[in-house]
């Protein structure tokens, strides 16, 4: 009896650990553009999502209608988008929301979402290359108060290390 409830126990701790790690670190959700398109002539671009980092909603890439696909399912702030895309330019457009969690005095949490809309990417992926795209907050902390100086959207290559190519102030 004791063996089969430890076993028991273990399982359902696996279970519990394992679903609870979706939500807490996300997932990768992949998508390539054009099967029919060479994997040699292409590139891949992953938007880094993160709740207090920025997190996106898609809605288009090269004019083309992507956010009724990418977003059907459940998707979490912490998910990331890996797509193959076709070397060559091209252009993303998207949401990029920033949540801030906070411990309320009286106890729980408060959110607040900063939120950028329709925010068009537009850059000549390079074949082979791989991208990172990710937001990023300009804060500073003074004691247990953050002030926040503005918000970035970047651009790194991260084929064979991250390098910096490109940095857009964003704008509310």
């Amino acid at each position: 009896m004791g063996k089969r409830f430890l076993c028991f126990a273990f399982v359902l701790l696996a279970i519990i650990i394992s679903l609870s790690s979706c939500a807490i670190f996300g997932a990768t959700h992949e998508f390539v553009i054009d099967e029919n398109h060479p994997l040699e002539d292409s590139a891949v671009v992953i938007f880094e999502g993160h709740t207090e980092k920025g997190w996106f909603h898609f809605y288009q890439w090269n004019g083309s209608n992507i956010g009724d696909e990418l977003h059907s399912g459940s998707n979490w702030s912490n998910d990331d988008y890996k797509f193959t895309v076709p070397a060559g330019e091209n252009s993303f457009v998207f949401d990029l929301t920033f949540t801030k969690v906070e411990n309320h005095p009286a106890g729980g949490t408060i959110s607040r979402d900063t939120k950028f809309d329709n925010i068009e990417l537009s850059y000549a992926f390079k074949p082979g290359g791989e991208y990172t795209v990710k937001g990023k907050k300009r804060a500073i902390n003074l004691l247990i108060i953050e002030i926040v100086l503005g918000y970035d959207l970047e651009l790194y290559d991260t084929t064979e290390r991250s390098e910096l190519l490109k940095k857009w102030e964003l704008k509310s």
